[in-house]
């Protein structure tokens, strides 16, 4: 009786090891699982935040351009009026001085 009751205790024991066991194996492969979806989360939220301050530094480049492009069409453009000034300056000069020759 005796026995039995030492065989059915020993039993018991090893079954509740065994559940202990796998209960620490899900516990553990649930605590893999969690680690693995922070890791790429965090992942995903760095390549988000990458690829978001790539597309600032295009748009901020892409502004800088036409911002450039405006200042040179400007100066062109004021360089070609200050010639056409001149020129007209230097027309009237080489009249009066004709005229005065004239005179």
């Amino acid at each position: 009786m005796k026995a039995e009751r030492m065989k059915v205790d020993r039993m018991r024991v090893e079954r509740m090891r065994g559940e202990r066991m796998r209960a620490e194996r899900m516990r553990a492969e649930r605590m893999r699982v969690e680690r693995m979806r922070g890791e790429r989360m965090r992942a995903e939220r760095i390549m988000v935040e990458r690829m978001r301050a790539e597309r600032m530094r295009a748009e901020r480049m892409r502004v800088e351009r036409i911002r450039v492009e405006r200042i040179k069409g400007e100066r062109m453009r004021a360089e070609r009026m200050r010639a056409e000034r001149m020129r007209v300056e230097r027309m009237r000069g080489e009249r009066m001085r004709a005229e005065s020759w004239l005179l």
